[in-house]
C-alpha cells in the first residue's frame, strides 16, 4: 500500500524516539539540559524498532486508512489505532484522551448530494446538473438567489495593480469566473502553471476561492477557457 507507507515512517519514528530509557538527571530544564535529553533518546532509536512498526502499521493486513468504512473506521483503521497506543504505554507515554486512555472521540458529519434535486437557472433558462454545472461543494440546501460580478480569471495581483474585485462588494454575491484550463482542468484556483512563476499566494496574488471565502461571497460560478 504506498499511500499509506509514505505517510507512517515519520509518524512512527516520533513514537520511537520516545526513549524508554532514562533522560539526564534532572535539574533546572534548561536548553542544555534539552539537548542532553534529547540526543540520548535519540541514540536509543533502533532501525529494528521502527520496521517493526512500520511493517505492522503498512501491512495488507490493516487495509489502508479508509474512514468511514462506510459508516464507521475500518477495522484495520482500529488495529492499528490499538497498536500505537499499545506502544505508546509501552515507552511510558502519559494517555491524556477519553477517560484516560490513548485515544480522543469525535463526531466527523459527512454530507451527500442528492443530484436529483439539483437544480439551477439563468433568468427563465434551466440548467441541467452534470451537463451545464456541478457542486463542488455545499453546506446548507436551500435556493440561493443573488446578482452576478464578473471577476475575469478571478486573480488578485494587488502588487502590479492587478485587482478584478476594486469597486465591488461581493460579499451575498455570486461571483463568475473565468479561469484558464490545462487539459480540461482548472489549475490550482485559476493559476496556470508553476506557482512561483506569480510568486507567493496570500502575498504577492490571492485566488478567487480566498476571495470569495474572505469577502463573503455566496458562491462561485465557473465558466473554464481551454488555454491557447
Amino acid at each position: 500500500m504506498p499511500l499509506l507507507r509514505r505517510f507512517l515512517p515519520g509518524v512512527v519514528v516520533a513514537i520511537a524516539a520516545c526513549s524508554t530509557g532514562r533522560a539526564p538527571t534532572v535539574g533546572p530544564v534548561t536548553l542544555e539540559w534539552r539537548l542532553a535529553a534529547a540526543k540520548q533518546a535519540a541514540g536509543e532509536i533502533r532501525e529494528s524498532d521502527i520496521r517493526r512498526d512500520v511493517d505492522y502499521l503498512a501491512s495488507d493486513a490493516n487495509m489502508g486508512r479508509r474512514t468511514p468504512f462506510p459508516n464507521a473506521p475500518s477495522p484495520g483503521y482500529d488495529s492499528a489505532a490499538s497498536y500505537i497506543a499499545r506502544r505508546l504505554k509501552e515507552l511510558g507515554v502519559k494517555p491524556m484522551g477519553d477517560n484516560g486512555s490513548y485515544f480522543a472521540h469525535y463526531t466527523v458529519t459527512r454530507s451527500t448530494l442528492d443530484t436529483t434535486r439539483v437544480a439551477g437557472s439563468i433568468g427563465t433558462e434551466p440548467l441541467k446538473w452534470g451537463d451545464d454545472f456541478y457542486v463542488f461543494s455545499f453546506l446548507v440546501g436551500g435556493v440561493r438567489q443573488s446578482d452576478v460580478i464578473y471577476v475575469g480569471d478571478g486573480l488578485a495581483r494587488r502588487k502590479k495593480g492587478i485587482d478584478p474585485y476594486a469597486g465591488f462588494d461581493i460579499k451575498g454575491k455570486w461571483i463568475l469566473v473565468n479561469p484558464v484550463t490545462v487539459r480540461g482542468q482548472v489549475r490550482s484556483g485559476g493559476v496556470l502553471g508553476a506557482p512561483d512563476t506569480m510568486g507567493v499566494m496570500g502575498v504577492d496574488y490571492t485566488t478567487y476561492l480566498e476571495e470569495a471565502r474572505f469577502k463573503g461571497a455566496l458562491g462561485i460560478l465557473l465558466v473554464p477557457t481551454p488555454a491557447c
